[in-house]
């Protein structure tokens, strides 16, 4: 599940979290803290997310650092999903046996 947002430039310079708006926060089923990607044309970061009332529909507050790593300008269209860890993929593709309890 993804989302696609237009970029508004957070007044905080330094990377690693972000602030959405809360439709989209909602839509992800995103908690506070939580780890999402943000990817451009051809580069992703990974960053920390956080609901806010005040960011506008259908935008992500991104700062500066993480704009210039994304390559991204205000206004620009950037895709959102939520993040997940190698080992929940591994989990997810790997049909673990159930234990026997008999034993």
């Amino acid at each position: 599940m993804s989302v696609e947002l237009k970029v508004k430039k957070s007044r905080v310079s330094k990377g690693g979290r972000t602030r959405l708006c809360k439709d989209a926060f909602d839509e992800l089923e995103l908690h506070d803290g939580d780890d999402i990607v943000v990817k451009s044309d051809e580069k992703s970061v990974a960053v920390k997310a956080f609901s806010d009332d005040l960011v506008e529909k259908d935008h992500v507050y991104l700062r500066k650092d993480d704009m210039n790593r994304l390559d991204v300008k205000e206004e620009d269209t950037v895709t959102v999903l939520p993040h997940q860890s190698i080992s929940g993929k591994v989990k997810k593709k790997i049909p673990w046996p159930k234990k026997d309890k008999t034993g």
